[in-house]
């Protein structure tokens, strides 16, 4: 297009529409350099293409280096943020940065330890620039980035900084505030925290997702009710916690979830991550009391999963943990169910890391030697394997994604 506009057809020239498709290509290519070519394509637009940035080209920007490798991504994000404030203010209305520039770069500071005070700033700023020139007001989905930030610190003080947004959020709607209406990202972000908490806010969690199933009694939480993100999450927090009975605790949200679920709230339904949570449950269920019960837990838990989904690598290897735990060495059934487990892992092609962890840990030397050919103290990479074992394996690679 940009040779055909410079030999003088000027219906071939490039729009602000075709420059940004390109900028949107190149940043989702997940190429080396592909940050840096979207970057040059922003700041050359005008000399190389003819049109001036607008909200969009920084945006998208902002987008690829929230979404890359980068340990400065956040820093340089928040530095076009700036580049976009400064030119608002000095009259480039096109540039006005919106809700989505700012919670991206909240998004992308989620590797800076200083994560939480620099959202702050940028609410702050946002703040600024809405009263001192009419840019954009803070909303829900801002808060929620913020909130999101403090969610993976795991610590007291961050819980205590969402908790209070979010009152501020609920007091701002009682107030006839829409733009800060909390949603059920809001609120499942709240019980993120919990679970990633490094004290135990267990009791909290379950607290919430009542609140959330009783949306009627709550003026503030009209038409919000837990997904199938809520009742996981409190699910995980019983996983990790001490809390007696834990696992039959567990199932019973499982069964309230599929409750709701089969009344026709098709957001309810479950995942393997609500059963892998259920399983999880019973396989750090160490009070000799609650084995058996436990034992009773995956086994309902197994029937019900054929209904709703297919078992993943994460199933397999929490599945020979609990066995390990809940069996005796010297039981003769815990070889029997091992051996059954890893062959149906095997057939369904979900043999990976965690599994033959796992493995080692809840099969005997003799079993082991059976089942993989080799002796238990050897060491085995799964490219040693024979690859139809672990077709079906997405094992999580390189940075976290997000839990929201």
């Amino acid at each position: 297009m940009v040779e055909l506009r410079d030999s003088g057809c000027d219906s071939a020239s490039p729009d602000i529409v075709s420059v940004n498709t390109a900028i949107s290509a190149i940043g989702r290519s997940q190429r080396k350099d592909s940050v840096r070519k979207a970057y040059f394509i922003l700041k050359n637009m005008e000399t190389i293409y003819g049109v001036k940035p607008d909200a969009t080209s920084y945006n998208l920007v902002i987008n690829a280096y929230a979404k890359s490798r980068d340990l400065q991504g956040g820093q340089k994000a928040d530095n076009l943020l700036k580049e976009m404030e400064f030119q608002f203010r000095n009259g480039n209305r096109g540039v006005m940065p919106n809700s989505f520039s700012y919670s991206t770069v909240i998004d992308a500071m989620s590797n800076d330890i200083r994560g939480g005070k620099l959202a702050e700033e940028l609410l702050d700023r946002m703040h600024g620039l809405h009263q001192s020139h009419g840019g954009a007001m803070p909303d829900t989905v801002v808060y929620n980035s913020i909130m999101n930030l403090y969610a993976i610190q795991g610590d007291k003080d961050s819980i205590k900084r969402i908790q209070s947004i979010l009152r501020f959020m609920e007091e701002s709607l009682a107030q006839g505030n829409l733009n800060l209406k909390p949603n059920i990202i809001s609120y499942n972000t709240l019980l993120k925290a919990f679970a990633y908490a490094r004290d135990d806010f267990t009791q909290d969690a379950k607290t919430l997702l009542d609140r959330l199933s009783a949306t009627n009694d709550d003026s503030n939480l009209k038409c919000v009710s837990p997904d199938a993100i809520s009742y996981t999450t409190v699910i995980s927090c019983y996983a990790r916690s001490d809390v007696q009975w834990k696992a039959k605790i567990a199932q019973q949200i499982l069964n309230e979830m599929v409750d709701s679920y089969r009344s026709g709230k098709s957001r309810n339904k479950p995942t393997v991550f609500t059963f892998n949570a259920v399983l999880n449950a019973c396989a750090y269920t160490f009070n000799p009391k609650e084995k058996v019960d436990a034992f009773m837990v995956i086994v309902s838990t197994l029937v019900l999963l054929q209904e709703f989904t297919k078992p993943d690598h994460t199933t397999y290897g929490t599945l020979l943990k609990a066995w390990c735990n809940l069996i005796p060495k010297d039981d003769d059934r815990r070889n029997r169910i091992v051996r059954s487990v890893f062959r149906q892992c095997c057939k369904d092609g979900q043999v990976g890391n965690m599994v033959m962890q796992q493995l080692k840990y809840a099969a005997s030397p003799e079993l082991y030697r059976t089942l993989i050919g080799k002796d238990i103290t050897q060491e085995i990479k799964i490219s040693n394997l024979p690859t139809k074992w672990s077709r079906n394996v997405k094992e999580r690679q390189g940075k976290l994604p997000r839990i929201s």
